[in-house]
């Protein structure tokens, strides 16, 4: 239990300080940092940084907040698995709507906005799929990991 506790906690201060990076290097933003100049122009990275680190941060908080409340034994560990299920939702659909809006409508020849998922490039796809795979696993797991007496 101490393990998932240390984990959980870990997680949470990482996400936030992993938006704090990406907010001081938006370079790092995929596929931001990949795109022509002229494409970049048409990109608000003020206010896309901003909303991942936003986004980032309330992960993070919520995660150490929940884990603490877990400590405290305000929640449990089944309530503990459901925010944890919840935040991680919460999050993607938080950044699918930071990198629609602030595209800056930059479409490409079929009409699309850069961001569509089709436009990343198969590496860019790839580690998408195992980000949301990996996290999903490590919600399951510290939910397992909680619920053991």
């Amino acid at each position: 239990m101490i393990f998932g506790i240390v984990l959980m906690l870990l997680t949470g201060i990482l996400l936030f300080l992993f938006g704090w990076l990406l907010y001081r290097n938006p370079n790092w933003i995929n596929p931001y940092g990949e795109m022509p100049p002229e494409r970049k122009a048409l990109v608000n990275i003020d206010g896309l940084k901003k909303a991942l680190f936003i986004a980032l941060g309330i992960c993070g908080g919520v995660l150490v907040a929940a884990t603490l409340l877990l400590l405290m034994e305000v929640i449990g560990p089944s309530a503990l698995g459901i925010i944890l299920g919840v935040n991680v939702l919460a999050f993607v659909v938080a950044v699918i709507v930071a990198m629609r809006r602030y595209n800056g409508f930059a479409r490409d020849e079929n009409g699309e906005g850069y961001y569509h998922f089709g436009n990343l490039s198969k590496a860019a796809k790839v580690t998408v799929v195992i980000v949301m795979v990996l996290v999903a696993a490590l919600a399951v797991f510290l939910t397992v990991i909680m619920n053991r007496k």
